[in-house]
């Protein structure tokens, strides 16, 4: 029962050194939080909504992110994916004749 207990203790000892590492905090990668976790949604959410707009036609979403990258240098990719939406899906009156 003692060598039991002693060998349970020893092997428990032994688990918790060599796990250490393991369960360290800087160890394991760090998940985004803030401004930075917030940009990477409304850079998926506009970008869906961009390429439903666009009828999955990938080509053409990068195309009108290009030309938006140009206008408005300095912006985030979800700003431009955004204004590019906002382009794509404008209504604007029937021509008169």
């Amino acid at each position: 029962m003692i060598l039991t207990t002693l060998g349970l203790g020893l092997l428990g000892a032994a688990v918790l050194a060599l796990g250490a590492p393991l369960f360290r905090r800087d160890a394991r990668p760090a998940v985004t939080s803030g401004a930075t976790r917030r940009d990477g949604a409304q850079e998926v959410y506009w970008e869906a909504r961009l390429l439903a707009a666009c009828s999955g036609n990938r080509a053409a979403l990068e195309r009108r992110v290009n030309g938006k990258a140009r206008q408005f240098p300095g912006m985030k990719r979800w700003q431009l994916m955004r204004l590019a939406y906002l382009d794509v899906t404008a209504r604007r009156p029937a021509p008169t004749r």
